[in-house]
Parts: structure tokens; sequence; C-alpha cells
């Protein structure tokens, strides 16, 4: 309930056109959403409690989120401060929903939490959680996985075969992978964020989703050669159906893999000088 009076409540309403700040849902007239006002802090030490700056726009089911969000110590796996460093509440609701329905594919775990995230939202955070155990020093265990099969995610112990180091049939994916890949390893090395999104081509955004999506999938780009198939003798290739040559690890037929320069060839003429943020300080 709003506990400010109703000049405030209507300013505030006003300014806000009358959306939900964090999920957008509209309130009257345009939208049947009830709209609350919320404290962002209570007894602010720098203003007043009922500063505009201390208050915001939100939607029935998003102020119960805040006042009722979850903690680590509500997450059905064991989390450290140091977890939490790189985790938000939104990660253990998304825990709490696997340890409910899991393994699910991801629209039946998107369905329990759309009002707070949006479908971007909620796969960047399924890669972290998947890649925590990379985004986090001392930790050495995923926190979820997803089956490289069905694509259902859930706790790693309950993954049939994890998607961590799998290499796709579908070369546009497996491109996909060593690209996130190689934009985790330039940001790794300290190389501006900004450098790595105009050599690669995408937003400044977008390479958090690289680099959370990377973290995630551990994509083996070490393990290709510059003929863009695994490195490693012939013998490891054998003959799969209808004639397509396969890796006796079933990865990937020979040939689906694109141009090879994906895989540490000639990345130059694909994605630029790359060799600057791999190589490189990465300073401008």
């Amino acid at each position: 309930m709003d506990t400010v009076d109703a000049g405030t409540r209507a300013v505030m309403l006003r300014d806000r056109g009358n959306r939900c700040q964090w999920c957008a849902l509209r309130g009257p007239p345009r939208g049947d959403a009830a709209l609350h006002v919320h404290h962002i802090e209570r007894e602010p030490s720098d203003v007043a409690e009922d500063d505009p700056v201390n208050l915001a726009v939100t939607c029935r089911a998003c102020h119960n989120w805040f006042h009722h969000r979850p903690t680590r110590l509500d997450a059905p796996v064991e989390l450290t401060e140091a977890d939490m460093r790189v985790l938000l509440p939104h990660d253990v609701l998304l825990l709490k929903v696997l340890d409910e329905v899991g393994p699910a594919p991801f629209r039946d775990v998107f369905v329990r939490v759309k009002v707070l995230l949006s479908e971007t939202a909620v796969r960047e955070r399924l890669w972290v959680l998947m890649g925590v155990d990379r985004l986090v020093a001392g930790r050495d265990e995923q926190l979820v996985d997803q089956d490289a099969k069905t694509g259902a995610w859930g706790f790693p112990e309950d993954v049939a075969e994890s998607a961590r180091g799998y290499v796709p049939g579908d070369r546009a994916l497996a491109l996909q992978r060593a690209e996130d890949e190689l934009v985790r390893r330039a940001l790794d090395r300290g190389c501006d964020r900004e450098l790595v999104a105009s050599v690669f081509g995408v937003t400044r955004r977008n390479t958090f989703h690289k680099q959370y999506r990377a973290s995630a999938y551990a994509f083996p780009l070490d393990e290709f050669d510059r003929g863009g198939r695994p490195a490693g003798s012939d013998d490891e290739v054998s003959e799969g159906e209808d004639g397509v040559p396969v890796w006796n690890d079933g990865a990937v037929p020979d040939g689906d893999l694109g141009r090879v320069e994906t895989w540490g060839g000639e990345p130059d003429e694909m994605y630029g000088d790359v060799s600057e943020l791999l190589n490189g300080d990465g300073s401008e």
C-alpha cells in the first residue's frame, strides 16, 4: 500500500507515465495495472523519505517483490557472500523455480518469472548461474546446467548431458559460441569493452550477453586447429550416417563448421584485427 500523500502520488504517477518502472505495466487510463509508489529506502540519510528521488512507481507484483525478495539463505543450494557479489535476488528466485520444475525447457522457467524479468533477462541470468564458477573466484562448481540435447535447464546432477564444453552441430550456433569465447577472452585480458564491441560489430550491452554466455558454455576453442575441426589424429574421425564424417565423440560433422578462420585460422577477415584483442593489452 502507498504511504505517501495523494499529491505526491499523483505527481509520481504523472512523471513516470503511469507505468511500473520495472516491468513497464501500465496503469489507468491506458492500462489496468494497480500502481503503487514505492520507497527505495526507509529513513534515508541524505533526503526526505518522501522526496521523489527516493520514490519509484511499481505495479503490485513488483512492489511485493521488493518487500519480499529472496536472500541467499532462501536458495535451495548453498550460496556464499562471494556468490552474491555476482548474483542477484532474481537468481535466487530462478534457483527456486528450477528446484520446483527442473529440469525444464526455458519456456517453463520463464513463465514463472515473466512478471519480474524479460525473456532476455531470464536467459542472461541462467547463463550467469551456469557460468558462476568462472565468474566467482573460489567457486569450483556450476549452480545450474543445460542439457546439450534437450535444452532443458536444471541442477547439474539432474542434467543428462551437459552443454558445458559441448560443440553444437548447428553451424550458426557453433560460430556464435566461438565468437562469444573470443569476446570473453578479450574482456578477461582487460580490453576496453567499447573496443571489443567495435571489433566484433556488436553493441556494448551485447558484450555482456556474450561474456555471460561464454562463461556458461565454455566453448572449447583451443581444441580446434586451422582446418576447422578438433585437433587430433585422423583416426578420431569415422563415417557416420549417409557417409558423412563425424568425430568419434559424436560432436560435429566435418564440414559443418563453416569458415575455418572462425576457429583461429584467419580471424581478421571476419572480425577485423582480433589479434589486437587476444594478444595485446587492449588499450586504444
